[in-house]
Parts: structure tokens; sequence; C-alpha cells
């Protein structure tokens, strides 16, 4: 009797309206993660789910369950109660939106033989507008770039002295930044994993590879699949040509991973006009 007295039909309906005006915010933010910040296939890799899940707590969350424990018809002080839920709500999301922004791959670069995701807080810590690179660079969303870097040994290594002495990966070296060019696309073909070859060595994979082969089709044959590392995850991303795009991901540890866990230390291949060492 006690919880039912306490859940009135006046705290219900202030609680519902609550949650009906964080719905519509939410759909909006739902949007921009989904489309823009973390759009397919670097939703699940980057974070995407975190972001909601922050999203989500602040939004649908704190607000409206605060209206619900707070409001009382009648009760002395309640506009000022719920002008604070407001405030405090407002200032949770900001900051959540802020990280959730923060952390969205705002560029995906080909460093040596492999793709960093970058995110947009790593940009503007090199004192770069990510969305100016988004502007400049249009293969994909986010756009695929490769990182030119010296084929001279000496100014490479003085470059890797320098990322190394700044703290700043190499894939943040907006300055090397080259569009997919029929130029950068062949660095693109040599850098890519031959996925026959690697079932050769690792043929406990090759279910993966024929689900993500009959998904696609014929299309799968064209895709040049190479290594990806994110933010949360490392695997191999499909590239299609074509279209200049990372169409999908495919789900598996890519070949430098297994090396590694394998102990084979042999030297990698050696870097193509993308090259470098660290993401």
């Amino acid at each position: 009797m006690k919880v039912r007295a306490w859940f009135t039909r006046d705290k219900l309906r202030a609680f519902g309206i609550h949650l009906g005006i964080s719905l519509l915010i939410f759909s909006v933010l739902l949007y921009l993660v989904l489309v823009h910040w973390y759009p397919q296939p670097l939703f699940a890799t980057d974070g995407g789910w975190r972001a909601i899940r922050i999203i989500t707590a602040v939004d649908l969350v704190l607000g409206p369950l605060l209206t619900l424990i707070v409001y009382r018809r009648g009760k002395p002080g309640l506009k000022f109660d719920l002008a604070a839920i407001a405030v405090v709500q407002a200032a949770a999301l900001a900051a959540g939106v802020w990280i959730v922004h923060g952390e969205h791959p705002a560029v995906v670069a080909l460093v040596e033989r492999e793709l960093y995701t970058v995110p947009a807080y790593r940009l503007r810590e090199a004192g770069v507008a990510p969305g100016a690179v988004g502007r400049r660079f249009r293969a994909g969303r986010p756009p695929l770039v490769v990182v030119d870097l010296p084929e001279d040994d000496e100014a490479y290594r003085a470059l890797l002295k320098e990322s190394v002495a700044a703290g700043r990966p190499l894939s943040t070296y907006v300055e090397r930044y080259r569009d997919i060019t029929p130029a950068t696309l062949a660095v693109l073909r040599e850098a890519a994993v031959d996925v026959d070859g690697y079932l050769a060595r690792w043929p406990r994979f090759r279910d993966r590879v024929a689900a993500f082969r009959r998904r696609h089709g014929q299309a799968a044959d064209r895709f040049l699949y190479l290594e990806l590392r994110s933010r949360y995850h490392w695997a191999l991303a499909a590239f299609d040509p074509e279209t200049r795009r990372i169409v999908d991901i495919l789900d598996v540890p890519p070949p430098t991973q297994l090396r590694q866990r394998d102990g084979d230390r042999a030297p990698r291949q050696a870097r193509g006009a993308g090259g470098g060492a660290r993401g």
C-alpha cells in the first residue's frame, strides 16, 4: 500500500513528461552516434555501444528518475527542485556528449601496413579541427587516408624520434595525410592480407571467413583486407577499392596479432610509401 501511495498519478505523469522530452533528445543524439560519429562498420570496434550507454544513463535514467523521486504535487520548493534537476541533467548530458564526440573515430589512417582509427580528441591535441579533415578527405566516413612517411631511413628514424618525444602517434600527422588516389591505392593493395594464405596458416578461422563471404557474395573477392587497430578491437577491415570505403569488418585476429601470440619473431615486411612504425 505504501508503494502504491508513493507512485501517485501526478508523480507518474511528471515522470512520463520528463521521459518523453528525454526520449526526443535521445533520438537526436542516437542519430548523431549511428550516422555521423560512430558509423558502421566502426560502431562496434570503436565504442559505439559505450557511447549509447553513456547517453542512455544520463538522458533516459538520471533526469526522469530524479523527477520521479522528488516530484510531489503541492510540495514547497517544487519548482526549484525541478529546475535543479534540469540543470544537473543538462550539465551531465553536455559532459557525456563531449566525451562521446571526442572519442568518435574522426579518421582511419594507414600507417605502414596497418590501419589505425584516430579519435577526434587526438586530432584536436595535434592542433587540427576534425571537421576540417573530414571536408578535405572524403574517401569514406570517417575518411580513410594513407600516412606518407619518409623513404630515407635516416629521415624516417628522425620522424619516429620526434613522434616519441612529442607523444604524438604517426596516425595524427595530418600534414602527411594522402587521399586515396591510384598511387595510394597501390599502397593499400600492398598492405592487404591474402585471406587464402591466412586460412592456410590459421585454418581455425575458416568458418568466420566463409560466413563473411556468403554475406557479401562475389563482392568479397574484390575487397582489400587490411589490419585494423581500433580503440577496442583488432580485426581485418574490408575495404572496397571501387567505393573507396571500409564496408565491413572481418572479425578474425589479424596476422600480426596471431604471430605475436604464436611467438613468431620474424621481421616485419618492409614499409611501403605509406609506411610507419606506430599508429
